[in-house]
């Protein structure tokens, strides 16, 4: 799958050139004012996130003249990055080696991505963080573990920095922090046989899902707040 995705973007890029739309040149302007004196003052980044200026102006900073080159090479690299992270989403829900290609040869042919890649647009790092987000959610409603909570969310956060729509998935992170707090009842909870073992055992539930609430929402104001 990853040598398929390759070829399509190997493809895509050797038979196309960067465009530069009108509304793009707001983020050269700001990622060249980044790149050249580090101008955070700049009143454009009240309509436009820091996300994508940032990114462009590393690029800049590494590559210079050659950084039109460079940004289709990363973006087309970030949309190789999506097509595997669906498919691995497609196999931990599955399980199911066909429906985990189908998921991957439909994202490697998806021409809005291909296309994107080629433009100054916050489309495919945007893609890219609420995929990866969405991918470690996945692993945590399978293996409960916080670590891939704290990180579904951080990334939502990262995701925001690109297009701050990207934050309407935070209450989806706290809602599968909800479920699996009430799965982890529903299936230990000793409170049928009474007594005060099982109050005990409630109010550390209850302490353990406030935990998990605060590492589905905190990892990602972390990130979005100081942008704020």
């Amino acid at each position: 799958m990853l040598v398929f995705a390759f070829l399509v973007n190997a493809i895509s890029f050797a038979a196309s050139q960067l465009w530069v739309s009108p509304d793009a040149s707001y983020y050269v302007e700001l990622a060249g004012g980044l790149a050249d004196r580090f101008d955070l003052r700049s009143q454009l980044f009240l309509i436009r996130p820091p996300g994508y200026p940032i990114f462009l102006a590393i690029l800049f900073r590494l590559f210079g003249d050659a950084s039109p080159i460079a940004i289709m090479v990363a973006q087309h690299i970030m949309v190789v990055g999506v097509v595997y992270l669906v498919t691995l989403i497609a196999w931990r829900i599955t399980r199911q080696t066909w429906a985990a290609l189908i998921a991957g040869l439909m994202t490697a042919c998806s021409l809005q991505l291909v296309t994107y890649a080629n433009l100054v647009m916050t489309e495919v790092p945007y893609t890219l963080a609420l995929v990866w987000a969405v991918y470690h959610l996945v692993a945590y409603h399978q293996g409960n573990r916080c670590r891939d909570l704290a990180l579904a969310s951080l990334l939502t956060g990262v995701s925001y920095l690109f297009r701050p729509i990207g934050m309407t998935f935070l209450p989806v992170c706290a809602a599968v922090a909800l479920y699996s707090g009430i799965r982890t009842y529903c299936s230990a909870s000793p409170l049928a046989k009474g007594g005060l073992r099982g109050v005990g055992f409630a109010s550390r539930l209850w302490k353990s899902f406030g935990v998990r609430c605060a590492w589905s929402v905190a990892p990602a104001f972390a990130i979005v707040l100081p942008c704020m």
